[in-house]
């Protein structure tokens, strides 16, 4: 589905749906409710945030829905860091589209044959954890595995601090990049909105949704059921209801 079949089919149901009062959208407010449909429905689909907890990719249906955002990336690049939390940190620069890494190994590089080739499980941690785990001779880093600690950027540059005795190694990953907004219209020059400088995650022009046709459909119903509330319901229980559905 391109970028005026979404608006088309937005119109129909919203005005199907909407009462007579409800006031009309114009493309950089339909655009609006598209693109945080379509942030809600990852984050429903993704484990961490969906309250079965099951991971996106137990069923066919959910595979095929995020396919176009699954990325690989790998790297034997790294550096150190006053920021670092631990001795044994190293700072790996990953793409700036990482949305939620899904799968993360090291394979060591070393003179001792004991782990030169070794493949590391890199686990996902927190800093609580990491506070009461790094002095455990059995929790922490060692030949089987690596931890991860989430960092936002350093120097601009999103990263990730990467903690295991082991230099060098090769960092690889596979994650869910962020998708790009549903943008209905170039802003500048739409009638309706040229002047007013209004861009969504810094684009102002078309921009067709990246995700599967097989969810377009859900991302619109979703999008006019978070227009309809916010116009016909502005009030705070429609929209802690709304964050609800959220989480």
């Amino acid at each position: 589905m391109n970028t005026s079949e979404f608006d088309k089919e937005f119109d129909i149901l919203y005005d199907n749906i909407a009462s007579n009062g409800a006031p009309g959208l114009n493309k950089y407010e339909k655009s609006i409710f598209l693109t945080k449909a379509q942030d809600e429905l990852i984050k429903s689909r993704y484990s961490p945030y969906n309250k079965t907890q099951k991971s996106f990719e137990t069923s066919e249906n959910r595979r095929i829905e995020l396919k176009e955002l699954i990325k690989s990336y790998s790297t034997i690049s790294h550096f150190t860091s006053t920021l670092s939390i631990d001795d044994n940190s190293k700072f790996i620069t990953i793409p700036d589209d990482v949305y939620y890494i899904i799968q993360e190994e090291l394979k060591v590089s070393s003179s001792d044959t004991c782990v030169n080739g070794t493949k590391l499980k890199v686990i996902p941690t927190t800093h609580d954890e990491y506070s009461t785990q790094k002095d455990s001779p059995f929790r922490k880093p060692n030949k089987r595995k690596a931890w991860r600690m989430d960092v936002s950027s350093i120097n601009g540059n999103k990263v990730v601090e990467i903690i295991t005795p082991y230099i060098p190694f090769k960092y690889k990953m596979r994650y869910i990049k962020e998708p790009k907004p549903i943008i209905l219209s170039n802003f500048e020059s739409d009638p309706e909105l040229t002047g007013l400088g209004l861009t969504i995650n810094n684009l102002n022009t078309i921009t067709e949704c990246e995700l599967n046709s097989e969810i377009h459909r859900n991302i619109i119903d979703r999008a006019v059921e978070l227009a309809i509330r916010s116009y016909r319901e502005n009030s705070l229980q429609s929209n802690v209801e709304l964050n609800q559905r959220n989480v």
